[in-house]
């Protein structure tokens, strides 16, 4: 059995995955940057322009020229990228590869390899279908973990100038697999995953799954809530004092003021030395807490 070829994951290909080189896990990854790409761009186009804030500081030390209307950051995401190699023979070519050029130049080796004409389209939107409708036949090609890589970094250049990210939503049903509570929905991705055990459910299967479990774990909680509800209702705790020893008992009184307490009464001193783990010689003064039965007899001895 074969792993998946991204260098991030390793995880052993399925018997149904035996032809390709990623897993399904990683195929679904670049499927949801694909898509966030195309979501990210109206953001990044908003980015352009500078922010507002007033400058800050002395007005001495001014710049010889204007500043530039926008961001240059944002302008190299942006584009617009040459179409072919760049020749960059005065070494003036400086930051990462736009947006437009690293979806087109992977849109064209596609093709390539499909042997058919890459056609015209939009430099964003356009080539992330593209590659997004190919991707089956691009996980089988050895360069696709090279394709991973680099989306990715494109990616988290793109959610560093727009300060958005996708969000994780944690799912209430366990997973079907490994019945541990680690579903999480992402934002833009198709598919729910399980980050115990590594297992997808697309939201129709998870849906279902949470109608067949959800109703028996809810009654589950129900009972619990109430059991430990009428546990708490039904055990009342009082404060005591010892007020001496006689023999091998303990003589109890109320932590009351001494003209409210009512006559004391003795329970072995062993066993509530034991529960409290005080010595015996030790009890004479201590203050208490203590269970209170139907029988209105102590127990739970605690320390108070």
């Amino acid at each position: 059995m074969s792993n998946c070829t991204i260098a991030t994951c390793g995880r052993p290909l399925r018997p149904d995955e035996a032809h390709r080189v990623t897993c399904g896990r990683c195929e679904h990854r670049i499927r949801a940057w694909l898509r966030e790409l195309t979501y990210q761009l109206p953001l990044l186009e908003a980015s352009l322009q500078h922010d507002r804030t007033p400058t800050q500081g002395s007005v001495h030390g001014g710049r010889a020229h204007s500043p530039l209307p926008v961001r240059l950051d944002v302008l190299n995401l942006l584009g617009p990228a040459a179409p072919g190699t760049v020749r960059d023979h005065p070494s003036d070519q400086t930051g990462p590869t736009p947006v437009p050029a690293v979806l087109h130049s992977w849109a064209q080796l596609l093709a390539d390899d499909l042997g058919k004409p890459l056609p015209r389209l939009h430099p964003v939107r356009g080539y992330t279908g593209y590659l997004a409708a190919h991707l089956p036949y691009a996980l089988t090609r050895d360069w696709v973990g090279d394709f991973h890589q680099e989306l990715a970094e494109l990616i988290g250049r793109v959610r560093a100038i727009t300060r958005t990210e996708p969000q994780r939503h944690r799912q209430d049903a366990p997973c079907p697999s490994c019945q541990g509570f680690g579903l999480v929905e992402e934002d833009w991705q198709p598919y729910i995953e399980c980050t115990l055990c590594g297992l997808l459910l697309t939201p129709a299967e998870y849906t279902d799954h949470a109608k067949r479990v959800m109703p028996r774990l809810y009654r589950t909680a129900l009972l619990i809530a109430t059991h430990e509800r009428m546990t708490h209702m039904s055990t009342e705790r009082v404060t005591v004092r010892v007020l001496l020893l006689f023999g091998d008992q303990a003589e109890i009184v109320a932590d009351v003021p001494p003209e409210e307490r009512a006559e004391p009464q003795r329970y072995p001193a062993a066993e509530i030395a034991a529960a409290v783990g005080v010595p015996v010689d030790q009890l004479a003064g201590k203050r208490l807490t203590a269970a209170v039965g139907d029988d209105d007899r102590l127990s739970g001895w605690q320390l108070a």
